[in-house]
């Protein structure tokens, strides 16, 4: 009796476990999802410059891209302190690239280079926890 019993608990552990996984992972893809949506529309913006609204749309662009940092890939970034984000990196993926793309075409149209890992690690570790020791 006390076999089963132990087995039954143990298996109420990772179906525990595995549900609070996939709830994480749902959080994760639908913040994904906005830091995606809202980065294309960064995009989309700074395809409209042209020869008298340069200045205006780099402008508008830069808060743009800020916000996007500020509001969407920090959501991302705290959701994913303190798990293993390896598991979750199909979730999260197609916003970080997203992002990325976004700040580089910003970089490219406002000064004519494009960014490098320093640039974006830079931008994004102030995200993370303080307190947490990250690898490079």
């Amino acid at each position: 009796m006390s076999t089963q019993t132990s087995i039954k608990d143990a298996f109420g552990k990772y179906a525990e476990y595995l549900n609070d996984l996939n709830d994480k992972r749902e959080r994760v893809v639908k913040a994904s999802r906005d830091v995606t949506i809202n980065s294309k529309k960064v995009i989309f913006q700074v395809h409209r410059i042209g020869k008298h609204n340069r200045v205006e749309v780099l402008e508008k662009a830069e808060k743009d891209l800020a916000a996007v940092t500020d509001r969407y890939m920090s959501r991302l970034a705290k959701e994913l302190q303190g798990t293993d984000f390896w598991k979750l990196r199909r979730a999260y993926s197609p916003g970080v690239q997203e992002y990325v793309e976004a700040a580089t075409f910003f970089k490219f149209c406002k000064a004519g280079t494009l960014l490098n890992l320093d640039e974006i690690n830079a931008a994004l570790l102030p995200l993370s926890d303080p307190s947490l020791e990250l690898c490079r």
